[in-house]
């Protein structure tokens, strides 16, 4: 894994079954590691069955989260559905969530402007 040296803190991860929602898992770490949630939803730190084919992956993604992937159209835009088989389903406030691939900062940038999108990752000080 390329996280590998990254993630050496954890000593292990098992499975729980002392009654806490299904799929529960504890980490034994070996120090403290206040990034650990960081860390851990991280794109290469995917738990993935060691069924799934990873040749699936960019055309056919999973995930467990509070939303599932609607519709993907790589190098365009990929949206995510409200996840009614989520845990906490019914604290979900939105219905979908569309991320837009806009590779231009100053595209971007003049999207917020223009009231077309929310929510903008990386804002520089420009």
């Amino acid at each position: 894994s390329p996280l590998r040296s990254v993630l050496s803190f954890i000593a292990s991860v098992d499975a729980v079954d002392d009654g806490t929602p299904a799929g529960a898992v504890r980490f034994t770490l070996t120090s403290a590691n206040a990034d650990l949630p960081l860390l851990c939803g991280a794109p290469q730190a995917l738990i993935l069955s060691h069924e799934y084919d990873s040749e699936l992956l960019p055309n056919a993604p999973s995930g467990t989260g509070p939303f599932r992937v609607d519709e993907l159209v790589p190098g365009q835009y990929i949206r995510f559905i409200r996840n009614e088989s989520y845990w906490a389903a019914a604290e979900i406030l939105l219905q979908e969530v569309l991320h837009i691939y806009t590779p231009s900062f100053d595209d971007r940038a003049a999207a917020l402007s223009a009231g077309e999108v929310d929510l903008l990752p990386d804002i520089s000080g420009k």
